[in-house]
């Protein structure tokens, strides 16, 4: 849990010190007090995702961190987007580009490594003007639709998260469309593109190389299953021992492809309100990012 704490701590408290105009601090190596002056935090870090699954995942993911550790000279958080898998065979290309981008990043910083992937587009007809999108550019088929013309087929499940920034994303459609007008009926044509997960780079610790993500026959984003693991977090965080007179803040961990994405929010509003009434905030953390939930209540923090 160490790896996991260090991953959510971070953006946490960087979330709470823009949002209050705090400062708040850890004490040394202590990730769960906080303090800014007089001011004492106490962070509970839970996750939204099984962190167990497939046994061959984990014993991957575990060889991966390891080897990230080993050679990347900075602690690093690679956040894995939900269905993503990692190697099964050689991994030296896909851990040297994880070490390459870390190294670019700031204690405290948010970036992303790419990976290039292979997309195919088929047109099936000349007709109208639709086209069906799978994997990673399927929220933006609408914005292919009336600008291709025909209709089309276009697999993008190498994508598990698209790159930073949105006109990276734009780009990559205006090349769908020119791709698709040029092309004859009966036709397919592969292309080139990136897959792009987020790193971040904590600050002060080093906990060596963290890898955040589940075993992609899993669905860490199913309403259901976040809903079933934040119950069971906020039963385990208000049967902590409280850390009187500190404020309590619940840092929830999710995997989902972007913040935005995220279904912990709703997975909230159905819980009996008694049952995080003792929090004075509540935050997902998720791709690097954190987000509130529930309050943050100004005159405790």
């Amino acid at each position: 849990m160490t790896g996991l704490t260090t991953a959510a701590s971070d953006p946490f408290l960087d979330w709470i010190n823009t949002k209050l105009g705090r400062s708040y601090r850890f004490d040394g190596s202590d990730r769960e007090i906080a303090r800014d002056g007089a001011n004492v935090l106490h962070l509970s870090v839970a996750s939204l995702f099984d962190e167990s699954g497939d046994s061959g995942w984990a014993r991957r993911r575990d060889a991966v961190a390891k080897q990230l550790t080993a050679l990347s000279s900075n602690s690093l958080t690679v956040w894995i987007p939900p269905t993503a898998d990692l190697p099964h065979g050689d991994r030296t290309e896909f851990v040297h580009r994880i070490v390459d981008a870390g190294a670019t990043l700031e204690p405290g910083q948010r970036g992303q490594v790419e990976f290039p992937v292979t997309l195919t587009l088929k047109k099936t007809s000349t007709e109208a003007s639709y086209v069906q999108v799978a994997g990673g550019l399927a929220p933006h088929w609408a914005k292919l639709t009336g600008r291709a013309y025909g209709q089309y087929v276009l697999d993008t499940t190498p994508i598990h998260r698209l790159p930073e920034p949105e006109t990276r994303v734009a780009d990559l459609l205006e090349w769908v469309v020119l791709l698709g007008n040029g092309m004859k009926a009966g036709t397919s044509s592969d292309f080139k593109a990136e897959d792009a997960w987020t790193l971040t780079r904590p600050r002060g610790i080093d906990d060596g190389c963290t890898l955040v993500g589940a075993a992609p026959e899993l669905d860490p984003t199913n309403g259901t299953t976040v809903r079933k693991l934040l119950r069971d977090a906020l039963r385990r965080a208000a049967a902590h021992p409280r850390q009187e007179p500190a404020a309590q803040a619940l840092v929830l961990v999710g995997i989902f492809r972007t913040i935005e994405e995220e279904t912990a929010t709703i997975a909230l509003r159905g819980c009996d309100p008694s049952m995080y009434d003792g929090f004075d905030v509540i935050c997902l953390v998720a791709d690097g990012q954190c987000k509130a939930l529930y309050g943050p209540r100004p005159d405790r923090l």
